[in-house]
């Protein structure tokens, strides 16, 4: 689901706003790997989560007015994960936690660092760009991911 809006600010600047919803449990950025025989190096993608928020971050910018890859602008990046509640929970304690703080592994650093590079690229030029940063994980019904970007001028 991508969401694009425009949103005006009391200086009289136009800020382009864009904000989508990436479904799935979220994964952390992984440490690089090495190959046994030392030659190559990777990071893996636990669950495929960089490659969704990627495809993820394609489709809104194709939807929106994002001006495409912004090469010098900062941008302000939040970052809300929505976490599963299990389901041996009882209905007591699931409304009781609905909303609530979810201290929960992947940390919401490990979190937002992959979608700092996973939009690399796509959204904007290099991810040294993201000058402001907001996370935040929540218990929910389902699992999700909001990320909302803002130009800043």
């Amino acid at each position: 689901m991508c969401v694009a809006s425009r949103r005006t600010r009391s200086l009289g600047h136009k800020d382009v706003i864009i904000s989508f919803e990436v479904p799935g449990a979220a994964a952390g950025k992984a440490r690089p790997r090495v190959t046994r025989s030392g030659q190559h190096t990777y990071t893996p993608d636990p669950g495929g989560y960089v490659e969704r928020v990627t495809a993820a971050g394609v489709e809104a910018r194709n939807a929106s007015d994002w001006p495409g890859i912004v090469p010098t602008v900062g941008i302000s990046m939040k970052v809300i994960v929505t976490r599963g509640m299990p389901e041996s929970w009882s209905k007591r304690k699931r409304a009781e936690l609905d909303g609530g703080w979810a201290p929960h592994k992947p940390d919401t650093g490990n979190i937002a660092l992959a979608v700092c590079d996973a939009l690399s690229g796509v959204l904007y030029e290099d991810d040294r760009q993201v000058v402001e940063l907001y996370s935040s994980q929540r218990w929910g019904l389902g699992h999700s991911t909001r990320i909302e970007l803002e130009l800043l001028t």
